[in-house]
């Protein structure tokens, strides 16, 4: 079972709406920059950099639709 190392959670950048909960669950073995794209006004979260490998989970009323991963990963959710 993996120990939760920190908790956090992602907001829009633009209209401040919650858009993701995450935990980290282990200690500094990588870094990941994320970003979320927000369905209720079309912006994103800023960049935010997760040290260690993580969990994601959409916040009520939302659903996640895809991840696309590069150097950055985008997170796509919708409205449920």
């Amino acid at each position: 079972m993996n120990n939760v190392i920190k908790k956090g959670t992602i907001d829009c950048s633009d209209c401040d709406k919650l858009l993701l909960d995450y935990v980290v669950t282990d200690e500094h073995t990588n870094t990941s920059k994320i970003r979320v794209e927000c369905p209720y006004c079309g912006g994103s979260s800023f960049l935010i950099t997760i040290d260690g490998p993580y969990r994601i989970c959409p916040v009520d009323n939302l659903v996640l639709k895809n991840v696309e991963s590069s150097d950055i990963q985008k997170v796509i959710l919708e409205k449920v």
